[in-house]
């Protein structure tokens, strides 16, 4: 299992989705939380976004399909990256 972000616009079509981290070897108890650093880039256009960061079984399934509630970003871009 790993974390991963997925993006999708404002339609709600997927983007982007990135396995971006795995989650910590050791096992926590129920109620309890960690801190994880996670790097994603995304290439996106001016728009409205939704980034989603939720536990994600690569054979499987992404949590939030099961019931399980993601963390959710809304993003507006104004300008598009410019590359050197």
């Amino acid at each position: 299992m790993r974390i991963g972000v997925l993006a999708q616009d404002k339609a709600g079509r997927t983007i982007c989705d990135l396995w971006s981290g795995t989650l910590p070897s050791a096992r926590l108890p129920a109620g309890a939380s960690t801190t994880l650093n996670i790097a994603a880039a995304i290439p996106f256009e001016p728009g409205k976004y939704r980034i989603l960061v939720d536990v994600v079984d690569e054979a499987k399934c992404w949590f939030h399909e099961r019931g399980s509630a993601p963390l959710l970003f809304e993003m507006d871009v104004v300008d598009a990256p410019t590359t050197l």
